[in-house]
């Protein structure tokens, strides 16, 4: 990992080429159907991708158990109607330890692979991939190379959302994330609909505090027109009318302090029991289509959800501080017109516990109706942050692309009334987001 990190000085700093790069990834490397070798050399060995000045990637340690994706009889057992296990997820682990899953696989009495916990760059999560020993020692001198998860790119992040109104008033929500993009899941299997998630602490508003409740699993299903990752569901499998299309969910001790009236928050409510997160808890992501589950896999995470309390104390310490937009004003924003290079967050950030940039974000709306949702990534970049097509993570706008069905412009039509922006942060393990008003 060393020797791959080199490959990125934080001076002097050169795109590696794909020869370079190429020695450290196994030729069985996949993340999913549709990620193999080619791609994560492609995306190693591109600037527009994930070479940049400084990049790292760490090995903390061993898997605490093999991370392969689930057997079929494995998810039969999970996804069993008729089960009746509070602790399905702890069950299906128990089952792999109880097997000799380990995570080192020997041949001949010698390591043949194993399940490594990575963490690349200042990314709030951390990976498991499996290493693979060869006899090339070209890029490392013990022969391991990268063969990656097996599974689908996504993550679960802790996040801290800090959020001012327009009296500056600032409100706080802890938030654990449940991100994939629908690209990637039609990639895999273009049938599947939903994705279940299953694991300590994932339960509904209605649920969380009756003493001895087996929980519920979070369901994501299809997102809106326009929306590009899979949304949150209600427990009824119907879209979240209190998350709307969001692909996080909120802490349940947080929702309890809500107003009874909250729009939109029920019963149903999915939300995550903090009491129950920990580093090192594994959670099983279930594939389905309309016929049943197709494909599983366990993920780990590995954050200490930062509390509320620490979250305000320490506001300039977690929170990029924005200092100048341009366009100053929202209303001087173009309208009809491409949106690639034409706005731009200017931001400060403070070294007391490593902060590094993440993405920054512009929403904009008529009245309530959405108009534009875009985010940017703005990973090594950090004191500005310039939206620009090639850059954007996602994008939601009401202006369709004629060349791509289904597709959306970075651009919007039609009357703004109001809008929104953050910008959001690497730090402690989490993602420590900040929104405020676009001034108008």
């Amino acid at each position: 990992m060393a020797s791959l990190s080199a490959l990125y000085p934080k001076t002097g700093f050169v795109v590696p080429s794909a020869a370079a790069v190429s020695p450290f990834i196994d030729s069985s490397f996949n993340m999913g159907a549709a990620v193999g070798k080619a791609d994560i050399v492609s995306a190693l060995s591109s600037a527009d991708q994930a070479a940049h000045a400084g990049l790292t990637i760490e090995a903390l340690g061993l898997a605490s158990v093999s991370m392969q994706p689930l057997s079929a009889d494995e998810i039969a057992t999970l996804t069993s109607a008729s089960s009746t296990s509070t602790t399905r997820v702890a069950d299906f682990i128990g089952n792999r330890l109880g097997a000799g899953a380990t995570a080192i696989a020997f041949t001949s009495g010698k390591p043949s692979s194993a399940w490594v916990q990575l963490r690349i760059g200042t990314d709030a999560g951390m990976l498991n991939w499996k290493l693979v020993k060869t006899g090339d020692t070209s890029g490392c001198a013990g022969g391991w190379k990268l063969a990656g998860s097996g599974h689908l790119d996504m993550h679960m992040n802790a996040r801290i959302q800090r959020n001012f109104d327009a009296a500056g008033t600032a409100s706080f929500a802890r938030e654990w994330a449940a991100h994939v993009e629908l690209d990637t899941v039609l990639q895999e299997n273009p049938a599947v609909n939903k994705i279940d998630v299953r694991g300590p602490g994932l339960t509904t508003f209605g649920d969380f505090q009756i003493p001895g409740s087996a929980g519920s699993k979070l369901q994501l299903i299809l997102p809106a027109t326009g929306y590009t990752h899979m949304r949150v569901a209600d427990s009824n499998g119907a879209a979240s009318t209190f998350y709307n299309n969001a692909e996080a969910i909120q802490s349940c001790q947080d929702l309890a302090s809500l107003p009874v009236n909250t729009p939109g928050l029920g019963a149903g409510t999915a939300c995550i029991d903090e009491t129950k997160v920990a580093p090192g808890k594994i959670y099983v992501w279930t594939l389905k289509t309309p016929n049943g589950a197709v494909s599983a896999f366990p993920f780990q995470i590995n954050a200490v959800p930062l509390s509320k309390a620490f979250a305000k104390a320490n506001q300039a310490s977690l929170f990029a501080t924005l200092t100048s937009i341009t366009p100053a004003k929202l209303s001087s924003i173009p309208s009809a017109a491409l949106l690639d290079g034409a706005v731009t967050f200017n931001y400060t950030q403070s070294a007391t516990y490593g902060s590094k940039m993440d993405n920054c974000g512009l929403y904009l709306f008529n009245g309530a109706t959405p108009v534009l949702n875009a985010e940017q990534n703005a990973v090594g970049q950090e004191t500005s942050c310039t939206f620009t097509t090639s850059g954007l993570n996602a994008l939601a706008s009401n202006v369709a692309d004629p060349a791509q069905s289904g597709a959306s412009l970075f651009k919007f039509t039609g009357p703004v009334t109001s809008g929104g922006l953050w910008v959001t942060t690497i730090v402690l393990g989490n993602q420590a987001s900040s929104g405020q008003p676009y001034p108008n």
